[in-house]
């Protein structure tokens, strides 16, 4: 009897505590995984080796931004997300850093906080939530680690990361 009621609560454990999800970031969403560097990247396709008219986006060791610097960052000393989506007409880099919240905790865009060009770009941080306009959709990604250096085809930086064709995650 005591065997049958161990054998019942082991396989309670197994198939009752939610087998499919990412145990990586808690959530039952498989996000994807990528090393994203300066050869660019294209999100719907999974690519780190987009060819330039297909990047969402590249990494740089300087801010996209006019060379406006936030506080103690200077050329080389951290690493940037260059988007390629753009649009000079309303003068908006289509980015926003969302904090360091989880994931899940973002699932819409917040159109109204793209970033205005010409505004100190800060670098990418660890653990921040960073939600941008593809070239044909949006994503949400968190940063996991930075490589900063200042040989600039060698920045990267690796995130988790969740595509969407529509504003909607």
């Amino acid at each position: 009897m005591l065997r049958w009621v161990a054998t019942l609560i082991v396989a309670f454990f197994i198939v009752g505590c939610g087998g499919g999800s990412d145990s990586s970031n808690g959530s039952s969403v498989a996000y994807k995984s990528a090393t994203i560097g300066h050869n660019g990247y294209d999100f719907s396709k999974d690519d780190n080796n987009a060819s330039w008219e297909n990047q969402d986006g590249y990494t740089i060791a300087w801010t996209n931004n006019g060379m406006k610097y936030s506080e103690g960052e200077s050329w080389g000393s951290a690493v940037w997300f260059g988007v390629n989506a753009q649009d000079d007409q309303s003068k908006h880099l289509f980015m926003y850093d969302a904090g360091e919240v989880s994931l899940d905790s973002i699932s819409s865009v917040d159109e109204s906080k793209w970033q205005n060009i010409g505004d100190a770009e800060k670098s990418l941080q660890v653990n921040h939530v960073y939600v941008l306009k593809a070239l044909d959709g949006y994503v949400k990604l968190k940063v996991i680690s930075v490589n900063s250096t200042t040989e600039i085809h060698e920045v990267s930086f690796d995130a988790q990361y969740q595509y969407s064709t529509t504003t909607a995650f």
